[in-house]
């Protein structure tokens, strides 16, 4: 065995040893990695798999402090001084709001963590990118089962809440809970513009069919256009 540092390109055609970039030879239904791997004993395929946890683990920190700590903590910071700036009151009167925020706030993170384990299980990949730019390695397979079953968007929608819902009800805030309709809004724009593309490209028809037959958004639509 070669004692040096071998890893693999994303490509998985070269291998870097040592500062120096070789050719990796295949045999017939094999990977060049893994064959240059086998044939030196270097665990090139292996360090592969490890630098592709080290890009999700990081998309995974990245994603967690923008989405579950920057963003709730401008809107914990802003949303009672706008409040107190245009004269407006407690939203319920204390201690009232807090069982509504508790319950707003459970419905919220039941809705993030079920479509989370149905996209690592059922889509075979990560839910985590910015502006239409994937973090994590892609879904296999589209997903329609569980919370896709009522919208298209299930972890939106679940972030939704916990941020002009629960936070609302919790810092017991008018304004917060106001901005919701609009952020919605946004959320659909938002998904239409840099999400949708990526999705109809990848999945096609299939996809085609699944947008038309689930709402966007929020789930009560399919509830009431299946009841009709």
């Amino acid at each position: 065995m070669l004692p040096a540092y071998a890893g693999a390109l994303r490509a998985g055609r070269l291998c870097v040893l040592r500062g120096k970039t070789l050719k990796v030879p295949s045999k017939k239904g094999e990977s060049p990695v893994t064959s240059w791997a086998l044939t030196h004993g270097l665990r090139c395929e292996k360090m592969l798999v490890m630098g592709k946890m080290t890009n999700v683990g990081t998309s995974y920190l990245l994603v967690i402090l923008i989405y579950a700590c920057a963003i709730p903590l401008l809107i914990v910071l802003l949303g009672p001084r706008l409040d107190r700036l245009l004269g407006l009151g407690p939203l319920l009167p204390f201690p009232y709001q807090i069982a509504p925020g508790i319950i707003s706030l459970a419905y919220a993170w039941f809705w993030i963590a079920w479509s989370q384990v149905f996209i690592i299980t059922r889509g075979k990949g990560h839910p985590n990118e910015i502006l239409g730019y994937e973090l994590g390695p892609l879904t296999q397979r589209l997903v329609t089962e569980g919370p896709y079953r009522y919208t298209r968007n299930p972890m939106a929608y679940g972030l939704l809440i916990f941020y002009f819902v629960a936070l609302a009800f919790l810092r017991n805030s008018i304004i917060t809970l106001a901005l919701f309709p609009f952020a919605c809004l946004f959320e659909i724009w938002y998904h239409t513009t840099f999400e949708e593309p990526g999705l109809l490209k990848r999945f096609g028809s299939e996809y085609e069919r699944y947008r038309k037959e689930v709402p966007i958004l929020l789930p009560l639509l399919r509830v009431v256009r299946h009841s009709r």
